[in-house]
Protein backbone atom coordinates (compact mmCIF):
# COMPACT_ATOMS: atom_id res chain seq x y z
CA UNK A 1 0.00 0.00 0.00
CA UNK A 2 2.53 2.49 0.65
CA UNK A 3 4.43 1.83 -2.61
CA UNK A 4 1.42 2.94 -4.31
CA UNK A 5 0.95 5.82 -2.41
CA UNK A 6 -1.77 4.47 -0.09
CA UNK A 7 -0.86 5.96 3.21
CA UNK A 8 -4.04 7.04 3.98
CA UNK A 9 -5.24 3.50 3.89
CA UNK A 10 -2.40 2.31 5.59
CA UNK A 11 -2.78 4.18 8.89
CA UNK A 12 -6.75 3.07 8.67
CA UNK A 13 -5.95 -0.26 8.57
CA UNK A 14 -3.00 -0.02 11.40
CA UNK A 15 -6.12 1.89 14.06
CA UNK A 16 -8.79 0.13 12.45
CA UNK A 17 -10.16 -1.72 15.95
CA UNK A 18 -12.93 -3.91 13.76
CA UNK A 19 -12.17 -7.28 11.99
CA UNK A 20 -10.16 -7.20 10.25
CA UNK A 21 -7.33 -5.38 11.56
CA UNK A 22 -4.19 -5.78 13.75
CA UNK A 23 -5.69 -3.43 16.91
CA UNK A 24 -9.03 -5.96 16.45
CA UNK A 25 -6.78 -9.08 17.72
CA UNK A 26 -5.43 -6.13 20.37
CA UNK A 27 -8.58 -5.55 21.79
CA UNK A 28 -8.94 -9.77 21.89
CA UNK A 29 -6.30 -9.97 24.51
CA UNK A 30 -3.31 -10.79 21.44
CA UNK A 31 0.24 -9.85 22.61
CA UNK A 32 1.61 -11.54 19.43
CA UNK A 33 0.96 -11.07 15.81
CA UNK A 34 -1.85 -13.86 14.84
CA UNK A 35 -1.91 -16.52 11.71
CA UNK A 36 -5.62 -15.68 10.98
CA UNK A 37 -7.54 -12.07 11.62
CA UNK A 38 -9.65 -14.11 13.50
CA UNK A 39 -7.89 -16.29 15.26
CA UNK A 40 -9.47 -15.67 18.54
CA UNK A 41 -12.47 -13.49 20.03
CA UNK A 42 -13.62 -12.85 23.12
CA UNK A 43 -17.14 -13.77 22.41
CA UNK A 44 -16.42 -17.04 20.63
CA UNK A 45 -13.32 -17.97 21.48
CA UNK A 46 -10.39 -20.21 18.65
CA UNK A 47 -11.02 -20.17 15.52
CA UNK A 48 -12.24 -23.72 14.30
CA UNK A 49 -9.79 -23.96 11.61
CA UNK A 50 -6.77 -26.59 11.91
CA UNK A 51 -3.90 -24.50 10.88
CA UNK A 52 -4.61 -21.03 13.61
CA UNK A 53 -1.39 -20.08 15.02
CA UNK A 54 -1.28 -17.42 17.60
CA UNK A 55 2.54 -16.41 16.72
CA UNK A 56 3.04 -16.31 12.93
CA UNK A 57 4.65 -13.39 11.06
CA UNK A 58 2.19 -13.40 8.13
CA UNK A 59 0.48 -10.34 8.80
CA UNK A 60 3.79 -9.00 10.58
CA UNK A 61 4.98 -7.17 8.20
CA UNK A 62 3.16 -4.05 9.67
CA UNK A 63 6.54 -3.98 12.38
CA UNK A 64 9.14 -2.89 9.73
CA UNK A 65 6.80 -0.30 7.66
CA UNK A 66 5.81 1.25 11.76
CA UNK A 67 9.78 1.44 12.14
CA UNK A 68 10.85 2.56 8.42
CA UNK A 69 7.59 5.15 7.99
CA UNK A 70 6.19 5.89 11.41
CA UNK A 71 9.68 5.97 13.37
CA UNK A 72 11.31 6.59 10.12
CA UNK A 73 14.30 5.02 10.26
CA UNK A 74 15.08 2.46 7.20
CA UNK A 75 18.96 1.21 5.58
CA UNK A 76 19.46 2.55 2.22
CA UNK A 77 22.57 0.64 1.89
CA UNK A 78 23.36 -2.61 3.68
CA UNK A 79 24.16 -2.56 7.84
CA UNK A 80 22.90 0.86 7.54
CA UNK A 81 25.61 2.87 6.07
CA UNK A 82 23.60 5.08 4.21
CA UNK A 83 20.16 5.75 6.46
CA UNK A 84 16.94 7.08 5.37
CA UNK A 85 14.74 8.89 7.66
CA UNK A 86 11.26 9.59 6.10
CA UNK A 87 8.46 10.23 8.41
CA UNK A 88 4.98 10.13 6.98
CA UNK A 89 3.27 11.77 10.25
CA UNK A 90 -0.80 11.03 9.90
CA UNK A 91 -3.59 11.23 12.30
CA UNK A 92 -4.06 9.89 14.73
CA UNK A 93 -0.22 9.64 15.60
CA UNK A 94 1.21 13.66 16.59
CA UNK A 95 4.15 12.00 17.57
CA UNK A 96 6.61 9.21 17.14
CA UNK A 97 9.98 7.58 18.05
CA UNK A 98 12.29 4.79 17.07
CA UNK A 99 15.78 3.89 17.57
CA UNK A 100 17.80 1.20 16.36
CA UNK A 101 21.28 -0.11 17.02
CA UNK A 102 23.55 -0.43 14.12
CA UNK A 103 26.99 -1.69 13.32
CA UNK A 104 28.01 1.90 13.00
CA UNK A 105 26.19 3.16 16.80
CA UNK A 106 22.48 4.52 17.43
CA UNK A 107 20.49 5.87 14.82
CA UNK A 108 17.47 7.94 16.16
CA UNK A 109 14.27 9.52 14.93
CA UNK A 110 11.96 11.37 16.86
CA UNK A 111 9.06 13.44 15.63
CA UNK A 112 5.96 15.44 16.98
CA UNK A 113 3.06 17.93 15.53
CA UNK A 114 3.14 20.71 17.69
CA UNK A 115 0.93 24.26 16.82
CA UNK A 116 0.61 23.35 13.59
CA UNK A 117 4.48 22.74 13.34
CA UNK A 118 6.79 19.66 12.56
CA UNK A 119 9.58 19.08 14.77
CA UNK A 120 11.95 16.26 13.57
CA UNK A 121 15.46 15.19 15.82
CA UNK A 122 17.64 12.67 14.76
CA UNK A 123 20.55 11.49 16.04
CA UNK A 124 22.93 9.69 12.47
CA UNK A 125 26.27 7.40 13.89
CA UNK A 126 29.33 7.90 13.10
CA UNK A 127 30.68 6.61 9.86
CA UNK A 128 27.37 7.26 8.05
CA UNK A 129 25.55 9.00 6.17
CA UNK A 130 21.37 9.89 5.70
CA UNK A 131 18.71 11.13 3.18
CA UNK A 132 16.34 12.90 5.37
CA UNK A 133 12.85 14.27 3.95
CA UNK A 134 11.58 16.53 6.01
CA UNK A 135 7.56 16.65 5.42
CA UNK A 136 6.13 20.24 4.82
CA UNK A 137 7.23 23.87 4.75
CA UNK A 138 10.54 24.14 5.99
CA UNK A 139 10.54 26.62 9.06
CA UNK A 140 14.11 26.86 10.23
CA UNK A 141 17.05 25.54 9.10
CA UNK A 142 21.08 26.22 8.34
CA UNK A 143 22.94 24.58 5.88
CA UNK A 144 26.30 23.59 6.32
CA UNK A 145 29.59 21.27 5.87
CA UNK A 146 27.08 18.64 7.41
CA UNK A 147 23.66 19.13 6.43
CA UNK A 148 22.88 19.93 2.68
CA UNK A 149 19.46 20.60 1.19
CA UNK A 150 19.66 18.24 -1.47
CA UNK A 151 16.01 18.44 -3.25
CA UNK A 152 12.97 20.17 -2.63
CA UNK A 153 9.25 18.84 -4.01
CA UNK A 154 5.88 18.91 -3.51
CA UNK A 155 5.44 18.04 0.43
CA UNK A 156 8.61 17.20 1.33
CA UNK A 157 12.50 18.97 1.65
CA UNK A 158 15.33 16.46 1.10
CA UNK A 159 18.58 16.98 3.09
CA UNK A 160 22.10 14.95 2.90
CA UNK A 161 23.21 14.91 6.54
CA UNK A 162 26.31 13.78 8.18
CA UNK A 163 26.34 12.23 11.32
CA UNK A 164 25.77 13.85 14.38
CA UNK A 165 22.65 15.10 16.00
CA UNK A 166 19.94 17.98 13.98
CA UNK A 167 16.62 19.00 14.45
CA UNK A 168 14.45 20.48 11.53
CA UNK A 169 11.60 22.24 11.98
CA UNK A 170 9.08 22.68 9.24
CA UNK A 171 5.09 23.87 9.15
CA UNK A 172 2.37 21.44 7.83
Amino acid sequence: LDETGEIDLMYKLLFNETYPSWFYSINQGATTIWERWNSYSKKDGFNAQKMNSLNHYAYGAIGEWMYERIGAIAPLEAGYKTIRIAPVPKAPLTSASAELNTPYGKAASSWKIKEGKFILNITIPPNTTAKVLVPGIMVSFDENEFVKKSNQTKGNTEFLVQPGNYQFVSKL
